[in-house]
């Protein structure tokens, strides 16, 4: 259960980062089903400051594939939900996050990788180029 309910992403990482016994938190989107381990530790690779580090992909900024570090995180979402400022780009550009390009850090990018599931059509698609087209088969 969220520490503040209802604020969308932004309260669940806050509550993540405030139960986290770690330093890091890691963020995993469950609607990118394609989403290699390799783009974790590229991001990991350039935690080494108290920015978060974030994921862009060749769609752009990737919110929700990052790395936060507890502190000063969760000072600053705390203060940005009281203060109802929901947005998890905001929050990012506010505490100076690292970008990281994953296509140039990749040897073998491969876009389908942040293909989005978030309906049933969706998926069908995604089901269809795994059967038919092989687009989309990891070695």
């Amino acid at each position: 259960r969220d520490i503040y309910p209802d604020c969308g992403p932004l309260g669940g990482l806050y509550t993540a980062l405030y139960y986290s016994p770690r330093p890091l938190v890691a963020i995993l989107p469950c609607d990118m089903p394609l989403l290699e381990p390799q783009v974790y530790r590229i991001l990991l690779e350039n935690a080494f400051s108290d920015r978060p580090v974030v994921a862009v992909s060749h769609l752009g900024l990737e919110p929700l594939v990052s790395v936060w570090p507890v502190e000063p995180s969760l000072s600053v979402i705390d203060k940005n939900l009281k203060n109802q400022k929901y947005s998890f780009r905001e929050t990012i550009e506010e505490l100076k996050a690292v970008k990281i390009n994953i296509q140039a850090a990749m040897a073998e990018y491969r876009p389908e990788m942040f293909i989005n599931i978030n309906y049933r059509d969706d998926l069908r698609k995604l089901e269809f180029n795994l059967k038919d087209k092989n687009d989309f088969r990891r070695p």
